[in-house]
């Protein structure tokens, strides 16, 4: 390969030009010369012509050639570098072209992994097919991998990253060759607090933790296990910590922060129509520790359960206290429901392209996918089927809490509305209605219990395509691009269409090879916003 020499010659300048910024400046006593000969310079020299680029002699050097001819060799993504330079000569101006190849990986081949996945190096790597390989990527990349050995316990493996050229100048395979060395192990295990001898799951967890490789995240995990073992017996506190790690060549002393805690028991009051069971899960004791911001979290899964079936306004209190028994506790959860209201209509106010029943079927469709219960199945109230002979007693006694309603139909949970709000915003925006307001929804009382639920629709201006208009089209014929894009004069204009328009001709230019090119969509929209032009600007790139 050649590199770039300095033309010194009389009135040989030097210029480049920053595709960012789009400047190109041509020395005034140049300007206007005829270019006579083109020579590409740099790694590329060896393999690459002017002709090869395409680029024509016997044109006129100006900033606009110069803008163009550059603007061009980048975005076709075959460079990473492009300068230009020029000097006087025989006839009018000798052009040079200096570049700077894009080197991308083809693959990248693993040697010497044992300990590691190889899912997990090439993860830590960040290296594959089509990954460009520029400054010090390959550096980079063997360091992660080193820290991502020693966070599994091999502090000290020799590895080495390097790039191989193929038969394609533009292509390289990526060697990685691996030593792993020997592992660092846990020689000694530190507990600040309770060791996790409570329950058999506990103990098994962290029973080899000694002698076991010092991978950081499986020492995590066998902590976390012993954790949730315990508080799956209840000891709702229970919590492991791996404070510190304390290295010597491959033997390394382990100090764990431990904590158990009491046994408690678990007392909640308040929970009809639901059960104890179904307040219990809410809670999710067992998935951290009990400490105040878990504790928070806790009552309002439970609060958010009650909402969920129409009581809009529970609380959920929780208090901790000591039992009689020396090593355990109870923990009290009391609950006040408050009164469950029903939705009896609801209403869209404004709402003129949709008819209310369809909007209202694509709202009910999210309650009762979300929400507990059925417009059809019910808990069955073991008095009512008592009276209908077919409970099996007599005496009137209550076997079942009183069933609340179930219909998620009936039910107003505003998260739920909010998300089904939003769908029926994008549906007026698919059809073109792109100001399209929808909602808040607003509760209207009709008796204690009994609510209706408006929401308001302002529709707006109706915006339809009028022209697409293409730019920068060159290897494909329009008629190709355009069906290609699917959109036609007259059709509700909206950006998710305009989106899945982008993407079709993106996929059919990659279909033909161009893997690099990019197309970007405008819009420009009348002044009523009833119509909208549209503009595909493509830059094709270099075809593979």
């Amino acid at each position: 390969m050649r590199s770039i020499r300095p033309h010194a010659v009389v009135c040989s300048l030097v210029w480049g030009m920053v595709l960012g910024t789009a400047r190109a400046d041509v020395p005034p006593d140049l300007a206007g010369q005829r270019i006579v000969e083109v020579s590409v310079e740099g790694p590329a020299a060896d393999y690459v012509s002017a002709q090869d680029l395409g680029i024509p002699t016997n044109a006129v050097l100006s900033r606009d050639f110069v803008q163009a001819l550059i603007t061009k060799l980048m975005t076709s993504g075959a460079w990473i570098d492009v300068a230009t330079y020029a000097e006087r000569t025989e006839g009018g101006v000798h052009l040079y072209v200096d570049l700077t190849p894009r080197i991308v990986v083809v693959r990248v081949d693993l040697r010497g992994l044992d300990a590691m996945p190889k899912d997990d190096a090439l993860r830590a790597l960040a290296l594959g097919e089509g990954t460009t390989l520029d400054g010090d990527i390959l550096t980079r990349s063997e360091e992660a991998l080193r820290e991502a050995y020693v966070n599994i316990g091999y502090d000290a493996p020799l590895i080495r990253v390097t790039a191989r050229e193929t038969d394609d100048p533009g292509r390289r395979v990526v060697v990685v060759d691996v030593k792993e060395g020997a592992p660092t192990r846990v020689a000694s295990l530190a507990w600040l607090g309770e060791k996790p001898n409570a329950t058999l799951d506990a103990r098994r967890a962290v029973r080899d933790l000694p002698g076991m490789v010092l991978d950081e995240r499986e020492l995590e995990a066998r902590l976390r296990a012993a954790g949730e073992s315990l508080r799956r017996a209840q000891y709702f506190e229970a919590h492991f910590v791996l404070r510190t790690v304390e290295r010597d060549q491959t033997r390394a002393k382990v100090t764990v922060e431990s904590h158990v805690g009491p046994q408690y028991t678990l007392e909640i009051t308040g929970e009809s129509p639901l059960s104890k069971g179904d307040v219990a899960e809410a809670l999710n004791l067992e998935a951290e520790p009990l400490v105040p911001a878990s504790e928070a979290a806790a009552r309002e899964r439970v609060r958010d359960l009650y909402r969920r079936l129409g009581y809009r306004f529970p609380t959920v209190e929780m208090e901790t206290a000591p039992a009689r028994q020396k090593g355990h506790a109870v923990l009290r959860v009391r609950i006040a429901k408050g009164a469950q209201e029903e939705v009896v209509a609801i209403a869209f106010p404004g709402a003129t392209h949709f008819a209310s029943d369809y909007l209202e079927g694509q709202l009910l469709s999210y309650l009762d996918e979300e929400l507990p219960g059925s417009p059809f199945v019910d808990t069955v109230d073991s008095p009512v089927a008592d009276r209908a002979g077919a409970g099996g007693k007599r005496d009137g006694e209550r076997e079942t809490p009183k069933p609340p309603n179930s219909d998620p139909r009936r039910t107003y949970y505003e998260p739920i509305y909010d998300e089904a709000i939003e769908h029926i915003a994008d549906l007026y925006h698919s059809e073109g209605y792109l100001a399209a307001k929808v909602g808040p929804a607003r509760l209207l009382e009709v008796d204690a219990r009994r609510r209706v639920v408006s929401i308001p629709v302002v529709e707006g201006p109706r915006t339809f395509l009028q022209r697409v208009t293409l730019i920068g089209q060159d290897a494909l014929t329009p008629r190709a691009v355009l069906t290609a894009a699917g959109l036609e004069s007259r059709q509700p204009f909206s950006y998710v269409s305009l989106e899945k328009a982008r993407v079709g001709i993106v996929d059919l230019y990659r279909d033909h090879g161009y893997y690099f090119v990019r197309v970007e969509p405008r819009v420009a929209f009348s002044r009523d916003r009833t119509r909208a032009d549209v503009t595909f600007e493509i830059v094709e790139g270099f075809q593979v």
